[in-house]
């Protein structure tokens, strides 16, 4: 299993960073559980204020298609393809239903499922290395994970089309100028995290677009 670790501040901020020897951070069957775990472990912890996702020079490279494959193809899976595919909508639920703040600082590459996971964040926001990416259409799938519902309402229908039918990457920038990232952290994504650790109070919606709007800007 690739790791996914839960770093828990003095500060009340939380990181949940995805990693993996290659620095893909593929996301398969144990990976997907493991945040559900984690996500669910930031619900019951009153003491933090904030949850921020992240990787390392990759966010993630998405759904690992090899280990899907092998549960499709497998007659003694049990429905084993169909039961991940819940609990990748199960866990950007659980993110959506959480009282703190999220966050999710996407570097470089973010492809398929893993942009459902950034979406499903308050604040998704890239940097000059991010590319966004859904690849699925190139082996014949829709994009999944909720980009059907998510790329329209945020970027319109005619953005969302060419992104979502062309596998086309979408730099860092151009997310936060369509609509579908809230915030722009420029080169210095080390020296946002940095600053939010530092920033007193609630860590609300206008505080983080403040801190945004500092760092390297936000669409407004």
């Amino acid at each position: 299993m690739n790791r996914v670790e839960l770093e828990i501040g003095g500060d009340g901020v939380a990181v949940l960073r995805l990693g993996s020897p290659d620095g893909m951070n593929y996301l398969g069957v144990a990976e997907i559980a493991r945040l559900i775990e984690l996500v669910d472990r930031v619900a019951e912890d009153d003491a933090i204020r904030a949850l921020v996702f992240a990787g390392g020079e990759n966010f993630s490279a998405g759904t690992d298609f090899q280990e899907s494959m092998r549960l499709r193809l497998d007659p003694d899976a049990g429905g084993g393809i169909y039961r991940f595919l819940a609990d990748q909508k199960s866990l950007c639920d659980r993110i959506r239903g959480l009282r703190v703040p999220t966050l999710c600082l996407v570097r470089g590459l973010c492809a398929g499922s893993a942009l459902g996971i950034a979406a499903a964040a308050d604040f998704l926001i890239t940097d000059s290395t991010t590319r966004i990416r859904l690849p699925e259409v190139t082996v014949g799938l829709v994009p999944g994970n909720g980009a059907t519902w998510f790329l329209p309402r945020r970027m319109g229908p005619a953005a969302a089309k060419y992104f979502g039918l062309t596998a086309s990457p979408m730099s860092g920038k151009q997310a936060v100028g369509l609509g579908l990232a809230q915030g722009y952290a420029g080169g210095d994504v080390p020296g946002f995290l940095a600053e939010l650790r530092k920033t007193k109070g609630a860590l609300d919606r206008p505080r983080v677009l403040a801190l945004l709007e500092k760092m390297g800007g936000t669409r407004g």
